[in-house]
């Protein structure tokens, strides 16, 4: 009876909307918007915000760092070098708007991709190395990520969406194996999830609230068709970094590691200027690297 009495407490969740997005920080949130971020004092929000969705750091939104001198910026200018290895900054933007988009937890069920890295080369044999997963790590330090290994990920599995949870903003299916079938995922992308976890009743999670999806592969796979043009976006990343090349060679440092509060500064700036573009111009388009070679060799 004394819960009965208790009054019933409407909670809303902090969300992102179609044209703003919002990071939860230690000391303060920022939201993201076309034209400008700024920050918005935690006693000033109507609305919930869970502990899984703080980043834990710092961030002033208003302080003017270095980002184009920041090393983790070369970095992706690096990885999205042409084919004569040379700086494009058109691949560069490409790269920056999809970042934005996997950040910007908006779901548009009008345009429901996955973006897929994959390697640029043409290779039959997986090389790897080249900054995919520094990528993806980027990723996790901004958001909520699963990251599943795609050797043995199986979308016909009994379980295969059993690591979502109710704040996962990404789901990644990191490497995956040759001849993955890019058709198996038609629906997780682009509608409901169901969840089936074991001992535990199925669930549906909604197209709003379920995750986005990005794929890496060391591999070609088969993109053809209409279908799977409509949901997935191919990035293919530069040769520049590989085995005999590491980015720690280059800057001299392990990313992420280590870092000193201007380099988290820089970090955050730059990870919020991509989606800042992506709001602005949606995912951006570039020359996309050996098409035709590379599509051949996945279908043989």
């Amino acid at each position: 009876e004394l819960l009965n009495s208790l009054p019933y407490l409407n909670v809303v969740q902090l969300s992102d909307t179609e044209n703003a997005a919002f990071f939860c920080y230690e000391n303060t949130i920022v939201s993201v918007a076309k034209g400008v971020c700024k920050p918005i004092p935690y006693g000033e929000l109507n609305a919930a915000v869970f502990e899984d969705d703080i980043i834990d750091r710092e961030f002033d939104v208003t302080k003017k760092v270095d980002v184009d001198g920041f090393h983790f910026n070369q970095f992706l200018k690096d990885i999205s070098r042409d084919l004569e290895n040379a700086e494009s900054s058109e691949r560069y933007n490409r790269l920056r708007t999809i970042i934005g988009y996997m950040l910007h937890r908006y779901k548009n069920p009008a345009i429901p991709v996955a973006p897929f890295l994959r390697e640029s080369i043409e290779s039959k044999t997986a090389e790897g190395g080249t900054g995919k997963g520094i990528v993806i790590q980027a990723l996790m330090k901004m958001r909520n990520v699963v990251d599943n290994a795609g050797k043995q990920f199986t979308a016909s599995d009994n379980f295969p969406f059993e690591t979502i949870m109710p704040e996962t903003d990404v789901f990644v299916i990191n490497d995956i194996k040759r001849g993955f079938s890019f058709e198996t995922l038609f629906n997780a992308i682009a509608d409901d999830i169901t969840i089936n976890r074991k001992f535990v009743p199925k669930y549906t999670v909604s197209f709003n609230d379920s995750p986005k999806f990005i794929l890496t592969s060391n591999y070609a796979i088969s993109m053809i068709g209409n279908s799977i043009k409509r949901r997935s976006t191919v990035y293919k990343v530069s040769r520049y970094y590989g085995e005999d090349n590491i980015p720690s060679d280059k800057f001299g440092r392990t990313f992420f590691k280590g870092w000193e509060s201007i380099d988290w500064e820089c970090f955050d700036s730059l990870m919020l200027g991509c989606v800042v573009l992506y709001l602005n111009h949606g995912i951006l388009t570039a020359d996309p690297l050996n098409t035709t070679r590379l599509d051949i060799i996945a279908e043989t």
